[in-house]
């Protein structure tokens, strides 16, 4: 026994065929309501669906129907017909009048099923999220997220490879340098950290991982896209490119994380991560920066030169720390839109 397909109306136009599954769907999400009309070839006219059997997808009161019926269906307005029963199907196909294959019906009346869901969801602004992803129900739509969809982890662990080894030179010299006894041992773990050797490895290892790191992004940027299929905005070049233009780079990045993370995970779990990981950058970049100048400049704090030494030791622990941060921003992103993946072929019942 074959499924029983509905049309209902919105704003004066008719939308479907759809199931009853996708019907429960976009009763859920507020699209159409218990005095939605609707039809299907059970039914001889347009009909309220409190009035039908998908009634069992309403919950709580039915109220009051809405005042302005102008944007109601021609027939069920008695525009240019009658109400009688002879008018309700089409004499030779049975279809509802203005439905598909009924005739004289346009042949546009029908749309893909994709661009149904989206006329149904209203206009979608570029970048905002589509939170109805059930509503799209259609294999096409399986196919395109499957397709499109891009894996993070190789990008997120060849990332790992670089940061790593940071992290640890990092850790070690900044617990060296605070746990020395003397002001020599530490004005030596400075000059060991500022050495030439060791400034060409740590630069190899901060480039290296600022592209794996951007590539991550630039991925991230079009998964967005992806999930929400919309042109997401701004674009994933853009999303890598203001980390390079002075100024801006102060909060654009935060902001492009921001609404990656929007899209990704519609329960929005992640902010908390991305404000962590890039208070955590901005703080190490200046602390460092200004611990490094106090040496160099010998400026003495809290009085002695140790102070200011220790002060460093200070700073190469918070760039370990941002780094970690910036591990754990990435690891999180990518097992939101992992699941938020899943969720979307789990709900076409693909798993």
């Amino acid at each position: 026994m074959t499924e029983t397909t509905w049309f209902y109306e919105l704003k004066g136009e008719r939308r479907g065929p759809v199931s009853e599954a996708q019907v429960e769907a976009l009763v859920d999400a507020g699209v159409i309501d218990a005095h939605t009309r609707v039809w299907s070839e059970l039914l001889d006219g347009w009909t309220p669906m409190f009035k039908t059997d998908l009634r069992s997808f309403l919950s709580g009161p039915i109220g009051a129907p809405p005042l302005d019926q102008n944007d109601a269906p021609p027939e069920d307005r008695g525009e240019g017909q009658s109400r009688g029963p002879g008018n309700r199907r089409d004499p030779s196909t049975g279809a509802a009048p203005g439905a598909p294959g009924a005739s004289g019906a346009a042949q546009d009346q029908a749309p893909p099923l994709g661009g149904m869901a989206a006329g149904a969801m209203g206009e979608v602004r570029e970048g905002e999220v589509w939170e109805g992803e059930a509503l799209a129900g259609g294999e096409s739509d399986v196919a395109y997220v499957k397709q499109r969809f891009t894996r993070l982890e190789p990008s997120r662990y060849v990332t790992y490879l670089f940061f790593v080894p940071q992290i640890v030179l990092a850790v070690l010299l900044g617990f060296a340098g605070l746990t020395a006894e003397t002001v020599l041992m530490r004005a030596q773990f400075y000059d060991l950290w500022m050495s030439d050797g060791m400034v060409a490895v740590t630069t190899l290892l901060f480039l290296g991982g600022l592209i794996a790191f951007l590539t991550f992004v630039y991925r991230a940027a079009q998964n967005a896209g992806v999930l929400s299929r919309t042109k997401f905005k701004p674009a994933p070049w853009a999303c890598v490119g203001w980390y390079f233009v002075p100024v801006l780079n102060l909060w654009m990045p935060l902001k492009t994380m921001l609404a990656i993370a929007k899209v990704s995970d519609k329960w929005h779990r992640a902010p908390f991560k991305i404000w962590q990981w890039w208070l955590l950058v901005l703080g190490s970049a200046v602390v460092s920066l200004t611990a490094t100048l106090m040496v160099e400049s010998r400026v003495e704090l809290f009085g002695s030169f140790n102070g200011t030494l220790i002060f460093f030791s200070f700073s190469v622990l918070l760039e370990a720390a941002a780094i970690s941060s910036a591990m754990e921003m990435m690891k999180t992103l990518n097992r939101l839109q992992n699941a938020h993946r899943d969720e979307i072929l789990e709900t076409r019942g693909i798993g």
